[in-house]
């Protein structure tokens, strides 16, 4: 039988082993960390939202979640399957903040509103090189909603820093975010997915690229528009093609859409303006939203009075699916023929092509 000195030296050597043990051991786990504190987020549920096609997402689709306590501070900690951008979302407002994460990422969040009373809650992330790469390309936002020509200087610019950073994981989101609508860099994405394919074999963004780049032709200007079939308020089934014989400006828009909404007077001031010139202008107005109320409150609200059509499914609508439609406002101006002849056209655009086409 061992001494009972030798006995409790042993058992205080195995206790001083343990504690040494528990100081050294890593007091957080591998992963990103999201943190911030603002009295805007007071009570407001942060998520954050895996890769889509830059739309909101599905409710149940959910990487992670926290409650803003009452000083509104939050804490997201967790790891994702890949590096890539994904989306932050305060309670259940649409529009969604990009973030770039890995597994090494931490990330301090505050938050901003134009508005006190109305408007989203923005969050505005810390700089890290993928955040300050992103931003960095902030001023070529709308190659990202609307085609430029081909030769087109911005664009060039962009693809320039494009190749200079295709070994960030970044290189393929913004490629999805700022290519998708390019109908003249079709070969150029060719060239480009087999490389981004190699250099990022996970993310996310590049089955996204390469759905939203095939049948861009097809949307081209020039190539006859896509024929829609859609129903009225009051049940009326009505076709795009039906409206041929005039101009029609095919309309994408929703209720809750602020940019749609302040485009409207323009749209309106337009119509009344041509709807009687030449061979005629009119619109075929697919909304995109998910509540019948809201969506005809918005239409008398606006004085909109020309064909609206909706499907009330929001962005899981087919008829944006075949236009390929990930952002709002967007519009397609068709010739009486029924091709496509110009492209979000915003303001006096539309009334200046108009004005070229109907005297």
């Amino acid at each position: 039988m061992l001494p009972v000195r030798i006995l409790l030296g042993g058992l205080l050597l195995a206790a001083s082993a343990v504690a040494a043990h528990a100081q050294t051991a890593p007091t957080t786990t591998p992963g990103y960390t999201i943190q911030g504190q603002s009295a805007l987020l007071a009570g407001q549920k942060i998520y954050l939202l895996p890769v889509g096609n830059m739309l909101p997402a599905k409710k149940n689709e959910v990487l992670d979640s926290a409650q803003a306590d009452a000083s509104g501070r939050f804490k997201l900690h967790g790891t994702v399957a890949v590096p890539s951008v994904y989306m932050l979302r305060v309670g259940q407002q649409r529009y969604m903040n990009p973030v770039a994460l890995d597994n090494n990422a931490t990330v301090s969040a505050k938050a901003s509103q134009k508005k006190e009373k109305e408007g989203n809650i923005s969050l505005l992330l810390s700089t890290s090189p993928e955040q300050a790469l992103m931003e960095k390309l902030l001023p070529y936002f709308l190659l990202g909603f609307k085609e430029v020509p081909g030769d087109d200087k911005q664009l060039a610019n962009f693809k320039s820093l494009l190749e200079e950073n295709q070994a960030s994981y970044l290189a393929p989101y913004l490629a999805h975010k700022y290519l998708r609508m390019q109908a003249s860099q079709q070969a150029y994405v060719g060239t480009l997915l087999p490389r981004l394919e190699k250099l990022h074999p996970g993310s996310p963004y590049l089955p996204l690229l390469r759905e939203s780049m095939n049948g861009q032709e097809a949307l081209a200007v020039g190539a006859l528009a896509p024929d829609l079939t859609l129903t009225t308020a009051e049940g009326a089934t009505v076709k795009l093609s039906s409206l041929r014989g005039q101009y029609v400006l095919l309309d994408f828009w929703a209720s809750w859409c602020k940019p749609c909404r302040a485009e409207n007077p323009n749209v309106r001031a337009t119509y009344d303006e041509f709807k009687g010139k030449g061979a005629g202008f009119t619109v075929y107005a697919v909304s995109l939203d998910d509540n019948r109320a809201k969506w005809l409150q918005a239409v008398q609200q606006d004085g909109l009075p020309w064909t609206h059509v909706s499907d009330l499914v929001g962005w899981q609508s087919p008829a944006a699916k075949t236009y390929k439609v990930v952002a709002i406002p967007n519009s397609w101006l068709v010739d009486p023929t029924g091709h496509i002849v110009a492209k979000n056209l915003r303001g006096k655009e539309l009334s200046k092509e108009l004005g070229k086409r109907l005297q």
